[in-house]
């Protein structure tokens, strides 16, 4: 099954999500994974992240890990610690060398499960491990744009069934109208789930078939640009695969 890390929520200032974060049992225990590390396995990490120098999918993230963390409990933490450190600390918008200042001092005050001679090593390495990554600083800058119109979707289900008229007496159907209703599940704006139904008529259905068609042949032709004049297109939660080969 895979792991699911939630380290702070809310829209605390950014010293304060930091110190949040400091605390926070989750990340800790991610933490000491990489604190475990021993020197040779985490210089080993450190320098395949320091040669992702484009955009770095979490898929190519978690093979990079793998091929530097032979231990697997240990290779899924540092994955997800880098992983979520990079765009935790990114999501703050505050310069990054000011945050991971605020990062260093809040792991010396406030990560009580870890032991006071091991925090200033902790917080050195997390450094590193933002620091080292461009390819991870040009993933997020994508993701942003991705995500910068519209709400994400989660789910998508077009429902076609019948709708029976009775009679008065409601003893026998006298008719039925077919309805088709597209619904929509949503992440709203503070990532609450929220579901969205829209009742179509049949020439709306069949407006819609043919706008979908069309906009998966306009999708691949810019593919196909991106890629003759070798751009790469990047992969994110937008796309069905990973990366352009431009």
């Amino acid at each position: 099954m895979a792991r699911r890390t939630i380290y702070i929520r809310g829209a605390a200032p950014a010293p304060e999500l930091v110190e949040q974060l400091a605390q926070d049992s989750s990340f800790l225990e991610d933490a000491r994974a990489v604190l475990d590390l021993e020197t040779e396995a985490f210089e080993s990490l450190l320098a395949a992240l320091s040669r992702c120098e484009s955009f770095v999918t979490d898929d190519q993230l978690k093979s990079i890990v793998k091929a530097s963390v032979d231990e697997g409990k240990l290779a899924d933490a540092a994955f997800d610690l880098v992983r979520h450190l990079n765009r935790t600390l990114r999501d703050l918008g505050d310069p990054m060398e000011k945050t991971l200042s605020r990062l260093r001092s809040a792991i010396k005050e406030h990560a009580k499960d870890i032991p006071v001679e091991d925090r200033e090593t902790l917080g050195e390495r997390l450094e590193k491990l933002v620091l080292a990554p461009s390819g991870l600083g040009l993933q997020w800058k994508a993701d942003q744009l991705a995500r910068s119109t519209g709400i994400e979707v989660e789910d998508i289900q077009l429902v076609c069934d019948i709708r029976p008229v009775f009679d008065e007496a409601r003893s026998a159907i006298m008719g039925a109208v077919p309805v088709s209703t597209l619904k929509f599940s949503v992440l709203g704006p503070d990532s609450t789930p929220e579901n969205i139904e829209l009742r179509l008529t049949e020439g709306q259905l069949a407006d819609l078939g043919s706008k979908a068609e069309l906009a998966q042949q306009k999708i691949k032709i810019i593919k196909k640009t991106l890629n003759d004049k070798r751009i790469p297109w990047v992969g994110t939660r937008t796309t069905d695969t990973e990366k352009g080969t431009g």
